[in-house]
């Protein structure tokens, strides 16, 4: 899968994955977490200041392990994600590029 970010905790039980990479505004995330387990993400930019990390977590979208998500980054930049589910954490840093759409920085 090139140019798809994959991570994953030490422990291999909670990975993600970016399917068109990370983008500002609304970015489509797909997560496979412990089975039955609650996923929560949060977020925030390292580089400057920004609103928070908006996370859409559809509830028991898909049953078992699977659970995509829309990650919606309000500006570009440097950004620490966390995410938890059961025992696993994980925790990354992506850089979210600048886009030439008007409205977005």
């Amino acid at each position: 899968m090139p140019n798809q970010p994959l991570y994953r905790d030490p422990s291999g039980q909670l990975w993600v994955l970016a399917h068109a990479g990370w983008q500002i505004g609304r970015t489509k995330v797909g997560w496979i977490r412990p089975d039955g387990s609650t996923l929560t993400i949060q977020g925030q930019r390292l580089d400057g200041a920004a609103p928070s990390l908006e996370v859409d977590i559809p509830n028991q979208y898909y049953p078992g392990p699977i659970e995509p998500t829309y990650m919606i980054f309000p500006k570009t930049g440097c950004w620490q994600i966390e995410a938890h589910a059961s025992d696993a954490v994980l925790r990354f840093v992506v850089s979210v590029p600048r886009l030439s759409v008007p409205g977005y920085d």
